[in-house]
């Protein structure tokens, strides 16, 4: 099977998987990825978006949707994509209950299929040196719906003696500590070098489809403390401690403002989290899985098109 997706840049956590995604099709597959609508090909893999140039059948990757007031009109291309599509991959149960609820649009038939890493990747990278023993990371390009003073605020209320490392940009403003430790933007090698370094991981996003940055964490065997709104908690499962902090009607909000979670509250959940004495062993997020899932879906199209 040949397949065309699209080479251009995306953001954040599409550019992110879209990537992995690629690779691990031509890695771990017979199939090939184009990337030039030139080239021969029986299906597109769209994220967020397709090609218009082609006549084959299409398979669309949901990244969520917008689900603020103030951005609801960016919904209209995700809208044109769906409608377009053959099939649809969401990467949660959430997110499909979210993209139907705010966009008004079917996914009934769509699959859920959530994000996945390679493993050897992972293996083949060396712990940082330097990080104490105990530690916690939390990794986010920072927004305030990705809540860092709360995560922060709440991490000093319920440790002594442990340290937290922060990874990403967007960051301001930190409140000092000499045990937070603000590290800004890594490349992907470096950030999976401190996650093996640490033991824990604190993801607080208000909403979350299926973070990237928490995959990477359970593939580092590290126990992730994180809110019950999103496709988060799905992920992590038992793997955690999981906050019932959140709520959520499923209607456009007027503000992502919401990094005001209540400090004992964090504290009380870090307490929780590091009595959990079993390490996440997940083969369920290994790119392999992802990909066989991908391409499955990808054969069932093209096998029900031939059928026309």
């Amino acid at each position: 099977m040949r397949i065309y997706i699209q080479p251009g840049k995306y953001v954040a956590g599409p550019h992110v998987f879209r990537n992995r995604l690629v690779r691990a099709i031509s890695k771990y597959s017979k199939s090939v990825v184009v990337s030039d609508l030139s080239e021969k090909f029986d299906i597109e893999i769209g994220f967020i978006k397709f090609s218009k140039k082609h006549k084959c059948p299409t398979l669309l990757r949901l990244d969520g949707c917008y689900y603020d007031k103030n951005r609801l009109k960016l919904n209209d291309g995700l809208k044109k994509s769906i409608n377009k599509a053959n099939g649809v991959i969401c990467q949660s149960y959430f997110s499909k209950k979210m993209c139907e609820a705010i966009m008004n649009v079917n996914l009934k038939k769509a699959d859920i299929v959530y994000n996945g890493i390679d493993f050897d990747d992972v293996s083949n990278i060396k712990s940082m040196s330097g990080v104490p023993e105990g530690s916690f990371v939390s990794c986010s390009v920072w927004r305030p719906n990705k809540r860092p003073i709360s995560i922060i605020r709440g991490f000093l209320e319920g440790t002594t003696s442990e340290h937290l490392y922060m990874i990403g940009d967007n960051l301001k403003n930190g409140i000092k500590d000499s045990r937070v430790h603000y590290l800004g933007p890594l490349t992907w090698e470096q950030s999976i070098s401190v996650m093996k370094s640490c033991k824990y991981m604190i993801h607080l996003c208000h909403i979350d489809s299926c973070p990237n940055a928490v995959i990477e964490g359970l593939s580092c065997g590290l126990n992730v403390l994180c809110t019950n709104l999103g496709g988060t908690s799905e992920i992590v499962k038992n793997d955690g401690i999981i906050l019932n902090v959140d709520k959520w009607n499923y209607t456009p909000v007027k503000s992502m403002e919401f990094d005001n979670l209540d400090n004992k509250v964090v504290a009380e959940g870090i307490n929780r989290l590091k009595k959990i004495t079993t390490l996440p062993q997940r083969e369920d997020l290994n790119i392999k899985y992802t990909v066989k899932k991908y391409l499955e879906r990808a054969e069932k199209i093209m096998l029900c098109q031939n059928h026309k």
